[in-house]
């Protein structure tokens, strides 16, 4: 029996061994890869970090400054469009669990997206209706985006509740393709795109997204740069966008202050060292403005 004992311990002892070690290959290997994946995050952050201090530095004493970076499977782009700079990597667990922009250095955003509620409580006749509307009242209301004044109507169409939405100028829909959407579908206008983003069951209430909003802080106390980041799947990994974006900042006496980020030459680098030159083009200054103007380019 000491000898069945044995051997039957020797199998148990086997069998947790293996266990212990098939553990290993099956939870190892993600946290592995999350700790991999969050230091190239951090590392990424830490850059933008030093960046932002060299673009201040530059800014308030006009004296040029360098970066030296040591890019790993990431690009950096200066975007004077987005007024900072984007680093786009992936990873293959999600480090930013986010499709859109989220603050990682403060706890607002340079810029947001804007949120419209719109009242679509009206009923109206006699307007084009898309692909599937059941015959329903069509609800109407106005909104006004980009500082142009719409019109929005709301249809039940292939569903039981209110579910497609169109934001057209003048006395009807002039296409149906470009001017409606359902629930989550975009609709652009004047270049913009505005998501559908929600729409009340009954058709009485939608609520539209798109185009920025300037989030302006407060001078001595809040920051200019910010940076913020998010991630979307792609195929089997996360396509990672991470952001250092300038806004404007007010002083007591409601004087703006806000640093433009330039580039037109060497404006985007990828794996490798580079080098970062961070410049003070001009400064412009009026009654209720300054504005400065930064240039910044990979040598």
């Amino acid at each position: 029996m000491r000898g069945q004992s044995a051997i039957i311990s020797t199998v148990l002892l086997s069998g947790i061994i293996l266990a212990i070690v098939s553990a290993t290959f099956i939870w190892g290997q993600p946290l592995v890869q999350k700790t991999t994946d969050k230091v190239k995050i951090d590392t990424i952050v830490d850059d933008l970090t030093l960046i932002k201090d060299n673009i201040e530095h530059t800014q308030q004493t006009g004296s040029p400054s360098v970066v030296n970076l040591n890019i790993q499977d990431a690009t950096y782009h200066i975007m004077p469009d987005e007024n900072g700079i984007v680093v786009r990597t992936t990873t293959l667990i999600p480090v930013i669990t986010s499709y859109t922009y989220i603050p990682i250095s403060y706890t607002e955003l340079a810029y947001e997206t804007e949120l419209t509620d719109v009242d679509t409580s009206q009923t109206i006749t006699g307007v084009s209706t898309p692909p599937g509307y059941d015959g329903g009242d069509i609800h109407f209301g106005n909104v006004t985006l980009e500082g142009t004044l719409y019109n929005v109507t709301v249809y039940v169409t292939d569903n039981t509740v209110y579910d497609h939405v169109c934001i057209y100028q003048g006395s009807d829909i002039s296409d149906l393709n470009t001017e409606c959407a359902e629930e989550l579908g975009s609709i652009n206008k004047a270049g913009t795109d505005f998501t559908i983003s929600w729409v009340n069951s009954d058709g009485n209430e939608v609520i539209i997204s798109g185009g920025e909003k300037e989030n302006i802080g407060i001078l001595g106390s809040d920051p200019a740069g910010i940076i913020a980041g998010k991630s979307q799947p792609v195929s089997n990994q996360q396509q990672v966008s991470l952001k250092l974006a300038y806004r404007s900042l007010k002083d007591a006496n409601n004087r703006n202050y806000k640093t433009f980020i330039e580039c037109s030459v060497g404006c985007r680098a990828t794996t490798g060292v580079h080098r970062l030159r961070i410049e003070r083009t001009r400064v412009e200054r009026t009654s209720n403005n300054t504005y400065y103007y930064v240039k910044a380019y990979f040598e």
